[in-house]
């Protein structure tokens, strides 16, 4: 897989035999087939007590040879399939990913605009996409209007994968990938309505009012404005600040029309992949 482009050559191994809608590959080991075809034919050998053969096989002890596990097949797949889930998920940063990043957030990456105003090894600081503005890392990663219409909007729809979640949570059918997912305008089973980029109907005018998500528990009398966003590192606080105050009147408009509590959650993602010191707290939440 390395030699023809498929796997980097650093990439986690565990990974590989991950499921794909828990962000694996979906490979399966050869190596763990075999191993649950011992246990397989052990278990069947050890259970049978009606078959003379078998009863040959067993005495022989050849069942259980190259066997150092007591778990039945069925435990060890479950067990095997965990561990390398777990052991993918808990492996922390290779040191190439973490520079790549620490790079971006210092705002050291070799930019035109780097190269020219600080190394003074370049001609040209404008933007190689747009040919208008500095090329600066703030620029390369919010302000290209070359990238404006792709690449941050995809960033943005990060708020497909909450959506795609909160309809599993309450059993809509969905696609098993949240990448794959197709946001509806309104979704609604038994007790619950989610809404997607809707434009919600107020009595007076405002503003705000189409959130990215809004997620209506009709059994609890309970609703939940959620949005999301993407600023740059030093953006974010201000950002969470004026995206809890920028729905208060949608907030209180639904509160009194649908008669439920209103709750407005916000999730605010830095574009180089930090958090707020609150983001556990609102995943909680939904």
């Amino acid at each position: 897989m390395n030699k023809h482009g498929m796997v980097h050559p650093r990439a986690d191994t565990n990974r590989l035999y991950v499921k794909r809608k828990e962000c694996g590959r979906g490979l399966g080991s050869i190596e763990d087939m075999i191993d649950i075809e011992k246990l397989n034919l052990r278990d069947y050998v050890s259970s049978r007590t009606d078959d003379q053969l078998i009863e040959i096989v067993r005495s022989s002890g050849e069942h259980e040879r190259g066997i150092t596990t007591a778990e039945r097949y069925q435990e060890y797949k479950r067990n095997k399939k965990n561990n390398r889930y777990n052991s993918w998920k808990q492996k922390a940063l290779y040191g190439e990913t973490e520079a790549l990043l620490i790079a971006a957030q210092d705002q050291v990456l070799n930019t035109n605009s780097r190269r020219v105003r600080i190394l003074h090894s370049g001609t040209e600081s404008k933007c190689r996409m747009c040919k208008a503005e500095e090329e600066t890392v703030v620029h390369i990663i919010l302000g290209c209007k070359m990238l404006a219409n792709a690449s941050y909007k995809e960033r943005h729809n990060i708020a497909g994968s909450i959506h795609c979640a909160l309809c599993k949570k309450v059993n809509v059918e969905v696609a098993n990938q949240w990448w794959k997912h197709q946001p509806m305008a309104v979704e609604e089973t038994t007790g619950v309505k989610i809404l997607w980029d809707f434009g919600i109907r107020t009595e007076r005018e405002i503003q705000v009012h189409r959130p990215d998500i809004v997620f209506m528990d009709k059994t609890n009398r309970k609703a939940k404005i959620i949005d999301i966003a993407c600023p740059i590192d030093y953006n974010i606080g201000e950002k969470e600040r004026e995206k809890i105050m920028k729905y208060q009147d949608l907030k209180m408009e639904i509160g009194k029309l649908w008669k439920v509590r209103v709750e407005v959650i916000t999730v605010v993602i830095r574009v180089l992949g930090a958090v707020t010191k609150k983001h556990e707290d609102y995943i909680k939440k939904m």
